[in-house]
């Protein structure tokens, strides 16, 4: 068989450990300006295509918020995805990946009244859904798919993409929830 975890060797991941399993072509900077950030971005198809990139930093707009990711997980779709065995429409290489992850808000942007600077905060599977019965036009953004995913130091999702989570557990924990218990954590967002 396989390894789910081949992706990046390890089910969660915190920065610093993905930072050191991806190989990069040149020498990263020693000093970065405050507005940089890394992320990892899939170019193709195949583990090899992983590539860490340098970018700036987002600023998060009406109905956004900015979340500094402290731990991402892997889910078997994002091992599919990087593979190149996972079909869907809005796919688009290169892309952010990884759907599951965890962290702090550290900025939200204007019109944003449920989420505040500070929350520790998981990403949602489905950026779209929040409530009712799954159609297809309710549920068409996945994280790490259509949208960007959460392996990158700091992540800017909608509001509604992103739920508060127990202070009973780790950013690790939390970052293992989006996949498995995507319903559920849609329900606690508005806890």
């Amino acid at each position: 068989g396989f390894c789910l975890c081949s992706l990046a060797r390890i089910n969660v991941c915190r920065w610093g450990q993905a930072y050191r399993l991806i190989k990069t072509k040149s020498p990263q900077p020693k000093v970065r300006e405050s507005t940089q950030m890394r992320h990892v971005q899939l170019k193709a198809p195949g583990t090899e295509n992983l590539v860490l990139a340098e970018v700036e930093r987002p600023k998060p707009g009406p109905g956004e918020v900015l979340v500094k990711v402290h731990a991402a997980s892997i889910n078997y779709r994002d091992f599919l995805i990087a593979m190149g065995f996972y079909g869907s429409p809005g796919l688009t290489l290169p892309l952010v990946p990884l759907s599951d992850g965890a962290g702090q808000v550290v900025e939200v942007g204007d019109g944003v009244t449920q989420i505040q600077a500070g929350d520790r905060v998981t990403s949602l599977f489905w950026q779209d859904w929040t409530d009712g019965f799954a159609t297809g036009t309710n549920r068409s953004i996945s994280t790490g798919c259509e949208a960007p995913g959460m392996l990158t130091e700091y992540a800017l999702l909608p509001d509604s993409a992103v739920a508060r989570f127990p202070d009973n557990l780790s950013y690790d924990e939390a970052a293992t929830l989006p996949c498995a218990g995507r319903r559920p954590c849609v329900e606690t967002r508005r806890c």
